[in-house]
C-alpha cells in the first residue's frame, strides 16, 4: 500500500512538473485544452516508466556493489533431502 502512494505521488510530481514547465516554455497555450491533454498524457506514460526504470536501475546498481558469497568466503550448500 506504501508503495502505491509513493508510485502515485511520483506521477502527480511529474505530471504538474511538466505542465508546468511546458506552460512556462510557452508550449501550451492558455486556450488550449487539446494541447494540455495531449502534454498530460505524454508526461502520464513518461512517468509510468520512469518509476519501473528507476527500480530496476537500482537493483541492478544493487547486484553490481554487493561482494558475492565468493569473495565473502561463504559456501552455499543447495538445499535438499541429505542423501
Amino acid at each position: 500500500m506504501k508503495n502505491a502512494i509513493k508510485i502515485t505521488a511520483i506521477v502527480g510530481l511529474v505530471l504538474v512538473g511538466s505542465i508546468l514547465l511546458a506552460s512556462y516554455a510557452g508550449i501550451i497555450h492558455v486556450g488550449s485544452w487539446g494541447a494540455t491533454l495531449f502534454l498530460s498524457f505524454l508526461a502520464l506514460i513518461i512517468a509510468c516508466q520512469v518509476v519501473p526504470a528507476l527500480m530496476i536501475f537500482g537493483v541492478l546498481l544493487k547486484e553490481v556493489f554487493h561482494p558475492s558469497a565468493k569473495e565473502k568466503g561463504e559456501a552455499r550448500v543447495p538445499a535438499g533431502d541429505g542423501n
